[in-house]
Protein backbone atom coordinates (compact mmCIF):
# COMPACT_ATOMS: atom_id res chain seq x y z
CA UNK A 1 0.00 0.00 0.00
CA UNK A 2 1.15 3.50 -0.67
CA UNK A 3 1.45 6.01 2.13
CA UNK A 4 -1.63 7.80 0.80
CA UNK A 5 -3.67 4.56 0.75
CA UNK A 6 -2.66 3.83 4.35
CA UNK A 7 -3.60 7.35 5.42
CA UNK A 8 -6.98 7.18 3.67
CA UNK A 9 -7.68 3.76 5.16
CA UNK A 10 -6.95 5.13 8.63
CA UNK A 11 -9.16 8.14 7.91
CA UNK A 12 -12.11 6.44 6.20
CA UNK A 13 -11.88 2.78 7.22
CA UNK A 14 -11.82 1.50 3.65
CA UNK A 15 -9.68 1.65 0.53
CA UNK A 16 -10.84 2.29 -3.03
CA UNK A 17 -8.74 0.52 -5.64
CA UNK A 18 -9.60 1.39 -9.23
CA UNK A 19 -9.63 -1.15 -12.05
CA UNK A 20 -9.00 -4.26 -9.94
CA UNK A 21 -11.13 -6.63 -12.01
CA UNK A 22 -10.72 -7.18 -15.72
CA UNK A 23 -13.76 -7.11 -17.97
CA UNK A 24 -13.52 -10.91 -18.25
CA UNK A 25 -13.61 -11.25 -14.44
CA UNK A 26 -16.61 -8.94 -14.24
CA UNK A 27 -18.38 -10.88 -16.99
CA UNK A 28 -17.76 -14.21 -15.20
CA UNK A 29 -19.16 -12.86 -11.91
CA UNK A 30 -22.17 -11.37 -13.68
CA UNK A 31 -22.82 -14.65 -15.49
CA UNK A 32 -22.64 -16.57 -12.20
CA UNK A 33 -25.01 -14.06 -10.59
CA UNK A 34 -27.44 -14.26 -13.52
CA UNK A 35 -27.35 -18.05 -13.28
CA UNK A 36 -28.50 -17.84 -9.63
CA UNK A 37 -31.14 -15.08 -9.73
CA UNK A 38 -33.68 -17.45 -8.16
CA UNK A 39 -31.54 -17.30 -5.01
CA UNK A 40 -31.93 -13.52 -4.65
CA UNK A 41 -34.63 -12.46 -2.20
CA UNK A 42 -35.51 -9.07 -0.80
CA UNK A 43 -35.21 -8.77 2.95
CA UNK A 44 -37.72 -6.88 5.01
CA UNK A 45 -36.95 -3.16 5.37
CA UNK A 46 -35.36 -2.12 8.63
CA UNK A 47 -31.71 -1.39 7.94
CA UNK A 48 -32.38 2.35 7.74
CA UNK A 49 -32.93 2.47 11.51
CA UNK A 50 -34.51 5.82 12.41
CA UNK A 51 -33.23 7.75 9.40
CA UNK A 52 -35.99 9.42 7.41
CA UNK A 53 -33.60 9.95 4.49
CA UNK A 54 -32.77 6.22 4.23
CA UNK A 55 -36.27 4.79 4.75
CA UNK A 56 -38.14 3.12 1.89
CA UNK A 57 -40.80 0.47 1.41
CA UNK A 58 -38.52 -2.17 -0.09
CA UNK A 59 -35.54 -3.91 1.51
CA UNK A 60 -32.40 -4.79 -0.40
CA UNK A 61 -31.97 -8.02 -2.34
CA UNK A 62 -29.54 -10.63 -1.03
CA UNK A 63 -28.42 -14.10 -2.05
CA UNK A 64 -29.94 -16.85 0.10
CA UNK A 65 -26.79 -18.88 -0.57
CA UNK A 66 -23.20 -17.68 -0.34
CA UNK A 67 -21.52 -17.31 -3.76
CA UNK A 68 -18.41 -19.12 -2.51
CA UNK A 69 -20.54 -22.26 -2.16
CA UNK A 70 -22.05 -22.22 -5.65
CA UNK A 71 -21.32 -25.31 -7.74
CA UNK A 72 -18.35 -25.22 -10.09
CA UNK A 73 -17.77 -23.17 -12.22
CA UNK A 74 -20.11 -20.56 -10.72
CA UNK A 75 -18.18 -20.22 -7.43
CA UNK A 76 -14.83 -19.58 -9.13
CA UNK A 77 -15.18 -15.83 -9.88
CA UNK A 78 -16.06 -15.09 -6.25
CA UNK A 79 -13.31 -17.29 -4.83
CA UNK A 80 -10.75 -15.63 -7.08
CA UNK A 81 -11.81 -12.19 -5.84
CA UNK A 82 -10.69 -13.12 -2.33
CA UNK A 83 -7.20 -14.00 -3.48
CA UNK A 84 -6.91 -11.53 -6.32
CA UNK A 85 -3.28 -10.48 -6.89
CA UNK A 86 -4.27 -6.79 -6.86
CA UNK A 87 -5.75 -6.96 -3.35
CA UNK A 88 -3.99 -9.75 -1.46
CA UNK A 89 -1.06 -7.51 -0.49
CA UNK A 90 -3.50 -4.90 0.81
CA UNK A 91 -5.29 -7.55 2.90
CA UNK A 92 -1.92 -8.64 4.29
CA UNK A 93 -0.95 -5.04 5.04
CA UNK A 94 -4.18 -4.16 6.84
CA UNK A 95 -5.02 -7.49 8.47
CA UNK A 96 -1.61 -9.11 8.78
CA UNK A 97 -0.51 -12.39 7.27
CA UNK A 98 -2.77 -15.26 8.19
CA UNK A 99 -6.01 -13.26 8.07
CA UNK A 100 -9.26 -15.20 7.97
CA UNK A 101 -12.66 -14.62 6.45
CA UNK A 102 -15.14 -14.16 9.30
CA UNK A 103 -18.21 -14.55 7.08
CA UNK A 104 -18.79 -15.23 3.45
CA UNK A 105 -19.16 -12.39 0.99
CA UNK A 106 -22.60 -11.85 -0.41
CA UNK A 107 -24.48 -9.84 -2.96
CA UNK A 108 -26.42 -6.69 -2.19
CA UNK A 109 -28.92 -5.79 -4.89
CA UNK A 110 -30.50 -2.37 -4.70
CA UNK A 111 -32.97 -0.97 -7.17
CA UNK A 112 -34.50 2.48 -7.16
CA UNK A 113 -36.83 2.70 -4.19
CA UNK A 114 -34.78 0.38 -1.96
CA UNK A 115 -34.04 1.61 1.54
CA UNK A 116 -30.57 2.83 2.36
CA UNK A 117 -28.65 1.41 5.28
CA UNK A 118 -25.91 2.16 7.75
CA UNK A 119 -22.56 0.58 6.98
CA UNK A 120 -21.79 -1.82 9.84
CA UNK A 121 -22.93 0.57 12.53
CA UNK A 122 -20.46 3.33 11.76
CA UNK A 123 -16.97 3.78 13.11
CA UNK A 124 -17.08 1.38 16.04
CA UNK A 125 -14.34 -0.82 17.43
CA UNK A 126 -15.45 -4.37 18.10
CA UNK A 127 -12.59 -6.87 18.51
CA UNK A 128 -14.99 -9.78 17.92
CA UNK A 129 -15.38 -8.66 14.30
CA UNK A 130 -11.88 -9.62 13.22
CA UNK A 131 -8.92 -11.78 14.09
CA UNK A 132 -5.29 -11.03 13.36
CA UNK A 133 -2.81 -13.89 13.38
CA UNK A 134 0.89 -13.06 13.16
Amino acid sequence: MTGLEKFLFDLWGYVVIDDVLTQEEIDAANEATDHHTELIANREPGLSHDSDKLKAEKGRGEFRKKPLTFDNPWCIPFRRMLTHPRIIDIFNEILGRGFRLDHGPGLIQMEQGTEGHWLHGGMTFDPSQYQRLN
